[in-house]
């Protein structure tokens, strides 16, 4: 198979799901509009009609926004794709005669930044602007920057090493260089969900032990009852970000921990929440 006949298989594949998941978004949103007024059988007719509607709406922007930002994005991708940018950026880059490894970390470090440049505005517009709209973002521009840096950093921390590691199978391996590859990306993910509990989230985010009462008590008797173990039950600072309330298991082995958003401890009742955990 030569490389125009990869490229165009490429490109198809590209844009059937491109025009599949819009095509989804679409039939969502319109079911969405046609059951806007509908009311749950648990609910009192009439009773937080506002709220209903309010959140079909935010639903709805949201959907519109994905549309827009994912339409963009596939022009982006085929413009660079038809002016054959990555190949000359690769190109340009093998004139420095940088070797193997090295080339290929700037090159593909080089194409990460090329990305997140492009959708640094749609973030902004995103948290700034939508959520800011429907009172749900808390976020300054500051921390907004802040996530991002500490994302790069991290990328770098754990991607060049592994990038390093998947060069050497490549070089070393022969044709079977992706089987070796694929068992050591399975390895890596296994310590990374290890890991990113103690090490990574808290880099984002402080977490303080569920307090001993009527909220820990539910949510260990149902972890009792299921059979779960958990190293610990945390609150997390979610409202530094948003309003939005969540829930949500992390890590693997004695690094599993349960993570509760401050904002769903403050908004709702401990059954409430004892709902919502055992939802997650």
């Amino acid at each position: 198979m030569d490389a125009q006949a990869v490229m165009i298989l490429v490109i198809s594949f590209f844009l059937v799901d491109y025009i599949w998941e819009t095509v989804l978004t679409v039939t969502n949103m319109r079911h969405m509009k046609t059951h806007a007024e509908d009311v749950p059988d648990f609910m009192e007719p009439g009773k937080n009609m506002e709220t209903i509607r309010r959140s079909v709406e935010y639903s709805l922007v949201k959907s519109r926004f994905s549309i827009l930002v994912s339409s963009f994005s596939a022009v982006f991708l085929l413009v660079l794709m038809a002016l054959s940018f990555f190949g000359r950026i690769d190109s340009w880059l093998s004139g420095f005669n940088l070797g193997l490894y090295v080339h290929g970390i700037v090159y593909l470090f080089s194409m990460g930044l090329v990305f997140s440049l492009f959708s640094l505005p749609a973030g902004l517009f995103g948290q700034f602007v939508i959520e800011k709209r429907f009172g749900f973002s808390t976020m300054t521009p500051g921390l907004f920057f802040m996530d991002r840096f500490k994302g790069l950093v991290i990328g770098a921390v754990l991607g060049i090493p592994l990038l390093m590691v998947l060069f050497w199978f490549m070089e070393t391996t022969g044709t079977w260089w992706w089987l070796f590859a694929s068992g050591f990306f399975v390895i890596f993910q296994f310590v990374v969900s290890i890991l990113y509990p103690t090490v990574i989230a808290p880099l984002f985010n402080k977490f303080h032990p569920l307090p001993e009462g009527e909220l820990k008590q539910k949510i260990s008797a149902l972890m009792e009852k299921q059979g779960y173990k958990a190293s610990g039950i945390f609150i997390m600072d979610g409202s530094r970000r948003s309003r939005h309330s969540n829930a949500y298991f992390t890590g693997m082995g004695r690094a599993k921990r349960i993570v509760l958003f401050d904002t769903l401890v403050q908004s709702m009742t401990p059954d409430e929440i004892t709902a919502v955990f055992a939802h997650e």
